[in-house]
């Protein structure tokens, strides 16, 4: 039998190479500029485009025509079951459940990760979006659809632009990009994403459904949310990119998992 020297040497991981690291650096420097220039156009097309939407109805003029056929389309949809769940989904993305909701789940995620960054990004973003939908209401002070054309009681407050599609386009999205950015998952972006994206339509839609708002409400607070969210995103990016290099690691941007 071979004995062992007692003496022998520890064994102890093998430190990678300089060029790997470098490799990586460069790797993520690439992927945030990417992310930047590609957000940059993204938010300028949706810029665009909301101001296109909000000069239309601030001129009572062009967009504005399609509310009333799709509203009138939209009774003629409606049945008593369809009224009920719509109802209840629309409820549930009003500003005291989703609210709550999302102040819970943020403060889960943080405490469950041991980081404030889940709290302070929905902070961030959160307070955007009732920044815009606050003085966007108060500016246009446009009437909600008369109480025979809703299903549920018309609310006190202006109706441009929907706050149900604002909040539901950024709770979803920090949420989706929580997600991805902490597992840093090609599979959790494939289901986050999407699942994402079709809450912030299905919420917008459910408003115009119920006659609690005018579709060029919805169509413009999707774009607002939109801006706002890859704004603040992004600048979260450039922040995790620069703390990482001033610790001398690679960027988090350099790694993906499947």
């Amino acid at each position: 039998m071979t004995r062992v020297s007692s003496d022998a040497a520890p064994t102890t991981p093998s430190t990678p190479p300089p060029w790997v690291w470098l490799a990586a650096e460069e790797r993520a420097r690439w992927v945030l500029a990417a992310w930047v220039s590609g957000i940059s156009t993204f938010v300028v097309v949706n810029v665009a485009a909301a101001s296109v939407v909000f000069h239309d109805v601030a001129d009572r003029d062009g967009l504005e025509d399609l509310d009333r056929p799709v509203l009138d389309a939209a009774i003629q949809a409606r049945t008593p079951f369809w009224d009920q769940v719509v109802s209840v989904y629309s409820y549930l993305g009003g500003p005291v459940v989703a609210i709550a909701a999302t102040f819970l789940a943020a403060v889960g995620l943080s405490l469950l990760w041991k980081t404030w960054t889940p709290f302070l990004l929905m902070l961030v973003a959160g307070a955007g979006s009732l920044a815009m939908s606050m003085s966007s209401k108060g500016y246009i002070a446009r009437e909600r659809p008369a109480q025979e054309f809703s299903v549920t009681p018309v609310e006190p407050s202006f109706s441009f632009p929907s706050g149900h599609a604002l909040n539901a386009t950024i709770i979803a999205g920090v949420l989706a990009y929580l997600l991805v950015s902490r597992t840093r998952s090609t599979r959790v972006a494939l289901v986050a994403i999407p699942l994402a994206l079709v809450h912030t339509l299905l919420m917008g839609l459910s408003r115009v459904y119920l006659g609690a708002h005018w579709l060029t409400d919805v169509v413009v607070a999707w774009p607002m949310s939109f801006a706002w969210l890859a704004l603040v995103l992004t600048l979260h990016q450039v922040f995790v990119h620069r703390r990482a290099r001033r610790a001398g690691r690679p960027s988090p941007a350099a790694t993906v998992t499947t």
